[in-house]
């Protein structure tokens, strides 16, 4: 049953999130937990071409064509006249969204138990559970510590019972969810920012 793995992915996340947001083991559970999730839509949506595949080949066999055409397409010129109508709408298959940003480089400093971290990159997560509204999850950035080593930083944005902003978030960090969600909108996600 599919509910089994999710759960047990959810309750992974869950224990990850008791850690302190800069261990190692918690960014290593947190990245499980999202390549488990990005192969189960990537298995679900080859799945899905399948099904179409199988669906569209009688009309393409009868029509005179073979799978050696079909997989790659010809020329519109030496085709049938084209035409296409409607409205296309992405369907969000899963509710999660991860927008990436390149900062540039000094106009962020985060400080985290005295040390100073400045990051280059940032990774928003985005979520619309049971088709709620979008709402930030966290950002984790890529930055340089002391003497120029490699970093991650991420920074949990909901409470502890995932209702709501978590208290004591500065605001910079807002400033680059609000970044992030302006680019997410291109993709049809609306996001507002908590009231301060």
């Amino acid at each position: 049953m599919e509910s089994e793995p999710v759960q047990a992915c959810l309750d992974l996340l869950h224990r990850a999130r008791q850690l302190p947001v800069d261990d190692a083991q918690r960014l290593l559970l947190e990245q499980a937990a999202s390549d488990l999730v990005r192969d189960g839509r990537h298995r679900r949506r080859a799945q899905a071409r399948k099904e179409r595949a199988a669906v569209n080949r009688p009309s393409l066999d009868g029509a005179g064509c073979d799978a050696q055409h079909t997989s790659s397409p010809l020329p519109l010129e030496n085709t049938m006249a084209l035409s296409a109508t409607g409205n296309p709408v992405v369907r969000q298959e899963d509710p999660q969204v991860r927008v990436g940003l390149d900062l540039q480089v000094g106009t962020l400093v985060l400080t985290q138990d005295g040390t100073d971290y400045t990051p280059h990159h940032a990774w928003v997560e985005f979520a619309s559970p049971r088709e709620d509204p979008w709402t930030a999850q966290k950002v984790t950035f890529s930055a340089q510590g002391p003497a120029g080593k490699a970093a991650g930083v991420t920074v949990d944005l909901l409470n502890e019972a995932c209702d709501g902003p978590r208290p004591g978030v500065p605001a910079a960090i807002w400033k680059v969810v609000a970044l992030a969600a302006t680019s997410a909108g291109d993709v049809g996600i609306t996001y507002a920012s908590p009231a301060p």
